[in-house]
């Protein structure tokens, strides 16, 4: 079952919660003050721990308030019990890792559009100020763009170009800096035979590295494009 937000009664109490999930292992009670209450005296941080503890296992137990078994609290360590919660980000990693190149195409393409399917933004947008939430929400940030890229690879293999398109331009829009998957894309394009829409985006390549890096196209990309403006066959660009 998931947690309504209204079981919630304070920010913190769900992002102490957001946080003992993602460790995935318990915590030392100093480790979870330092993160989520840095700016607190130690007695007041323990204070606040103490309260958003009550707090969170009422939110998971709002009957008796003993966390249904969802948690733990053993020597001044506290976590989630791995196997009491199931969470959006372990079902992405479990389809990505069944994602497996040696297994047959059909079964990885499969686990790639779940996991695909199952992120849904950036995690926890409303701590991204948060300064423990930065590494995790960049890691998961970058598994969702390498599988992207992946689906891109395989629908262009079955001919399926305007998923394949999709997907590129989804990379784009998160890093509209990434130079190798304008490269892709106006490969796709060219090759279905959209060579004006390759030529467009490389001029969208080249603004968006100057506005984002203040950098010109690289010699692979220009190379790229005056294969396509001269009608010439420019074989498979590198990344």
């Amino acid at each position: 079952d998931r947690v309504p937000p209204a079981a919630w009664r304070r920010r913190r109490d769900r992002l102490l919660f957001c946080y003992l999930v993602l460790a995935r292992e318990p915590v030392p009670r100093e480790v979870v003050l330092e993160a989520l209450w840095p700016h607190l005296t130690p007695a007041s941080a323990r204070s606040s721990l103490n309260v958003a503890w009550s707090n969170v296992k009422r939110a998971l137990d709002p009957r008796h308030g003993v966390g249904g078994g969802y948690l733990v609290l053993d020597r001044g360590r506290y976590g989630v019990r791995r196997e009491a919660v199931v969470t959006d980000v372990e079902v992405f990693e479990r389809q990505i890792a069944a994602a497996d190149p040696a297994q047959r195409a059909e079964s990885t393409l499969a686990a790639l559009e779940v996991a695909a399917a199952t992120y849904r933004g950036d995690l926890l947008p409303e701590a991204a100020d948060e300064p423990w939430t930065v590494i995790e929400r960049e890691r998961l940030r970058g598994l969702y763009i390498a599988t992207l890229q992946r689906l891109a690879d395989a629908k262009v293999v079955l001919g399926r170009v305007a998923e394949a398109e999709a997907h590129l331009r989804e990379v784009l829009r998160l890093d509209p800096w990434r130079e190798e998957i304008y490269r892709r894309l106006m490969m796709v394009l060219a090759e279905s035979g959209r060579r004006s829409e390759a030529l467009r985006l490389y001029r969208e390549c080249a603004a968006a590295l100057r506005r984002e890096l203040d950098v010109e196209p690289g010699p692979e990309t220009a190379a790229l494009f005056e294969a396509i403006a001269a009608s010439r066959p420019p074989g498979r660009p590198g990344s």
